[in-house]
């Protein structure tokens, strides 16, 4: 069965991972022309993501671009003295299992993780599912059959594009999504 995702940040590669991982063809569709984006901002890696990122065999090369920032100093307006804030104090408190990372490393460690088994379509987005999109041998259900991990401009009834559907496997009378 085919999955069409939505998104090739971060969720997207790593649902497509594991739906990959129990038999699905899955086909990752991104608005953006390529993966690298400049920028983004640092994301917070805590137990339940650390174990999925271990399963998925990531966790070594997510601990080496980590960015091991234990400190952190606030100027507030008008203040002669800076404040500084043990960040580790507050982690552990929060989790015994914790580190920081930058998003668009993130993003390329699960997007290497996942390129040799999942099909990715860049510079392409859903704009619309037709009608005749079908789920098995069930009747058609209208945007069920999308998995979106990133906000699409995409409204119901939802389908995938022509290009991306001229980069899916197999021609059909119609494309045949997973609900």
């Amino acid at each position: 069965m085919r999955i069409l995702v939505s998104g090739a940040s971060i969720a997207g590669p790593a649902v497509a991972y594991w739906l990959t991982r129990h038999g699905y063809s899955v086909t990752v569709v991104e608005r953006a022309p390529s993966l690298g984006r400049t920028g983004g901002h640092a994301v917070d890696l805590f137990r339940p993501a650390m174990h999925i990122t271990e399963q998925m065999g990531a966790l070594p090369r997510v601990e080496e671009l980590a960015t091991r920032t234990h400190r952190m100093t606030v100027c507030a307006e008008g203040s002669r003295r800076p404040v500084h804030a043990d960040l580790t104090k507050t982690f552990h408190a929060t989790s015994d299992r914790h580190l920081e990372i930058m998003r668009d490393d993130l993003s390329e460690i699960y997007y290497d993780a996942t390129r040799d088994d999942v099909e990715y379509v860049f510079g392409d987005s859903i704009t619309a599912i037709p009608p005749t999109a079908r789920c098995g041998s069930r009747p058609p259900r209208p945007a069920a059959s999308i998995l979106s991990s990133a906000p699409t401009d995409c409204t119901p009834p939802c389908a995938a594009s022509s290009s991306a559907r001229s980069h899916a496997s197999a021609p059909s009378p119609g494309p045949t999504w997973a609900c």
